[in-house]
């Protein structure tokens, strides 16, 4: 239900961090989240839990997109690349976190009280904080323009398509299915994996099937490490990256196929890695392909639109794989993961000369104005 709710939300959250200042979005949802936990902690009911959960998803509908539109477009150019880097680093750790906090709690509700905590002080802290940073933070560019410099742009820019034809001519809708898959082989098959061991390995307690679902967790943030290894130093388009990290996932996923045939660790180890590149992947798909869209002002867009996508890939995932296990044993389920994550890398390959021509155009346009003596 949150998910659900959440990915329908994402769409007018991203806008909305377009168009409104992203400090009060953040703040709508950081104290959103605090008052949802704080009810769930104090009543239990079923019905008041499903419908506090939905709320919640609903009022953080801004949140990552105005986080996003802050890191990619208010911080100095200089800092952006490394801004978005920061954030998807932090939202690894931050579940992390939540782990171990739910290992040593003594009541399951305590997680909900801790969360409400540490968000409302999260919210007094932002709010201060965002009033003292906004001023000194560079504007998006091509905002900051005063009025008459920015009717002069206009007037030498080509002009501007509908967001409905870039995003079709663009490969973003390709790259936006595999985003969708890549989540259902990321978030659901680590929720899947403790219960997946356990059924399949005897010697699986349990307690060492979560030990090791939190490795898979820290597998996560070394694939964010090695999307920034490669991009934009050794390839320079987003969507080539994710294809690459895509395809290097396809092999590991393979050997997870052969579950109960194969030694655990030997499992455990190729889930490692088909994680890490699969995370590495999401780090264009979630986060890199917006900044190009920075300049236009549609980055809290497309921000949203890709989250509102991986959502849905969790939804997808926390059913389906789950049903199909159910029904039909965890071999079949885990081949299906394989053939998945071929079809999400051959996506992305399809996407990469649709994104590199859209660059293209992109980089002329900028040439084109700026030779008419505006600033791009």
């Amino acid at each position: 239900v949150f998910y659900t709710v959440y990915a329908a939300f994402q769409i007018p959250g991203g806008a909305a961090a377009d168009r409104f200042s992203p400090g009060k979005l953040i703040l709508i949802g950081v104290l959103g989240a605090g008052a949802a936990n704080l009810v769930i902690y104090f009543n239990q009911n079923y019905m008041v839990m499903m419908t506090t959960w939905a709320l919640n998803a609903a009022v953080q509908f801004g949140v990552w997109p105005a986080v996003f539109k802050i890191v990619s477009s208010k911080l100095a150019k200089e800092h952006r690349r490394k801004g978005v880097f920061y954030i998807a680093t932090a939202s690894a750790v931050g579940l992390i976190i939540s782990y171990i906090f739910a290992a040593v709690v003594s009541r399951w509700q305590y997680n909900f009280l801790i969360s409400a905590v540490l968000l409302f002080a999260v919210a007094a802290g932002w709010y201060f904080l965002w009033r003292a940073m906004e001023a000194r933070m560079t504007a998006e560019e091509g905002r900051s323009q005063p009025a008459k410099r920015m009717k002069e742009l206009r007037r030498f820019a080509p002009k501007r398509k509908g967001f409905a034809s870039v995003f079709m001519t663009s490969g973003l809708l390709l790259l936006l299915v595999a985003t969708v898959i890549r989540c259902m082989l990321d978030l659901g098959v680590k929720a899947l994996t403790p219960v997946m061991l356990m059924e399949s390995y005897e010697q699986i307690s349990p307690s060492l099937a979560s030990i090791l679902n939190t490795i898979l967790i820290i597998a996560g943030i070394f694939g964010l490490f090695l999307a920034r290894f490669l991009f934009p130093r050794r390839i320079r388009d987003e969507a080539s990256t994710m294809a690459l990290l895509l395809a290097g996932a396809i092999p590991f996923f393979a050997v997870v196929a052969l579950l109960g045939k194969i030694p655990v660790w030997t499992v455990m180890g190729a889930l490692v890695l088909a994680i890490a590149f699969n995370a590495g992947a999401g780090q264009m798909g979630t986060c890199n392909l917006a900044t190009r869209f920075a300049d236009e002002g549609r980055n809290g867009m497309v921000a949203g639109l890709f989250n509102a996508g991986a959502s849905l890939g969790i939804v997808i995932a926390n059913y389906g794989f789950a049903k199909m296990a159910d029904c039909f044993g965890w071999a079949l389920t885990t081949q299906l993961w394989a053939v998945l994550a071929v079809f999400a890398a051959a996506l992305s390959a399809a996407a990469i000369p649709l994104w590199k021509r859209f660059l293209r155009k992109k980089e002329v346009q900028s040439v084109t104005v700026g030779q008419n003596g505006v600033s791009a």
